[in-house]
């Protein structure tokens, strides 16, 4: 639980709580050629396009696109924005994580298992739009002339399965499958966050984890 290891794309957690915490979600955000340099085609983006910053974030969060957290860190700049993350980061006592960008591209950032579950139940427990994006398997985000972008798939492949009403896949070459997951137990009435980090099979280990959890601890979904 407490070693430290790349966190892929779990890093748009702390890009969210930024988000969520400091800019207007109504703010117009145009995409550019820097964005649209970010590794990955997820999030269906085009250089010079316009779209909110509630827009972006559910792309964000569901498709997992490295294009459109660049484009939210630009609001403010891509160097100050990762600075924020590090205050917060700081400011919750998650002191074996470092971020080095938005989108969780670059290798040098790091957190754990422990870190990850405070953030993300951080975030569960006191942003109502994240746990709406996180739960959704899919959004339709439309342009401002009323025209549709396109339909986000939620990447999470285990939405409404096993009890799961929330969570955030990551993957790159190094940090392998990284996976959050929330559960819910309405016989209980409490929620379970569950974190796996380098993973070559991140659903797969994740149903494991559930299932010992459910079995060892009596968590009666």
């Amino acid at each position: 639980a407490k070693e430290k290891l790349p966190i892929a794309s779990l890093t748009k957690l702390m890009t969210a709580l930024v988000v969520l915490d400091t800019y207007d979600l109504s703010k117009k955000v145009t995409i550019s050629s820097v964005a649209m340099a970010q590794e990955g085609e997820q999030g269906v983006l085009k250089l010079g396009e316009t779209l909110t910053v509630k827009d972006l974030l559910y792309i964000t969060l569901m498709e997992s696109s490295n294009r459109s957290a660049y484009a939210l860190s630009e609001v403010v700049g891509p160097e100050a924005f990762i600075n924020i993350m590090n205050a917060y980061a700081l400011n919750m006592g998650l002191k074996n994580t470092r971020f080095q960008d938005a989108s969780g591209l670059d290798q040098r950032s790091y957190s754990t298992a422990e870190d990850l579950v405070i953030l993300s139940s951080y975030l569960f427990e006191n942003y109502p739009l994240f746990r709406e994006i996180s739960g959704l398997k899919e959004y339709s985000v439309y342009m401002s002339d009323g025209s549709l972008h396109h339909v986000l798939v939620n990447t999470n492949k285990m939405l409404g399965q096993e009890a799961v009403i929330s969570g955030k896949t990551g993957f790159t070459e190094k940090a392998l499958g990284c996976f959050m997951t929330i559960t819910y137990s309405p016989v209980k009435g409490h929620y379970m966050v569950s974190v796996v980090l380098g993973s070559g099979d991140r659903f797969g280990d994740m149903q494991k984890l559930i299932d010992w959890v459910s079995s060892a601890y009596t968590f009666t979904f």
